[in-house]
């Protein structure tokens, strides 16, 4: 029922990382599934790419906890899918939970692309850049 990898995942100081073709029949999160009150934390790796994952809720990851993809060379979403009732949506990250902090933070000069829409849940806050500072240290 649930997809990928569960509960407090952390990715850090790896090579590349990529997720691709998981969840066919996953109901929740295709590549990684963080369930109520986990931590989902992608820090300090070479290129991450989520590609492929299907799920009903979260193509790539489901987050009903906080979310954390920081400082890796690079991030890409895409053609990840949700599947519900016949139709098709394309959709990297749900995250479902009130009062969640998703944090996304490029490394110096990379980027984090989403391809793919993603669901922030009313009550969570976003922030974007949290750690980027340029080199003139601002």
């Amino acid at each position: 029922i649930y997809g990928g990898a569960g509960s407090d995942i952390t990715l850090s100081n790896n090579g590349s990382v990529t997720f691709s073709g998981n969840g066919n029949t996953a109901l929740l999160g295709g590549a990684i599934y963080g369930g109520d009150y986990s931590t989902i934390t992608l820090s300090g790796n070479g290129s991450v790419t989520f590609s492929g994952n299907t799920a009903s809720y979260g193509g790539a990851i489901l987050a009903y906890g906080n979310l954390s993809i920081r400082n890796n060379d690079a991030v890409l979403f895409e053609k990840n899918t949700e599947i519900r009732n016949g139709s098709y949506r394309l959709r990297s990250i749900y995250a479902g939970g009130s009062g969640d902090v998703i944090s996304l933070s490029a490394a110096e000069g990379k980027s984090i692309e989403f391809r793919d829409s993603i669901y922030i849940g009313s009550g969570s806050t976003v922030e974007y850049n949290a750690d980027y500072t340029d080199s003139a240290g601002g």
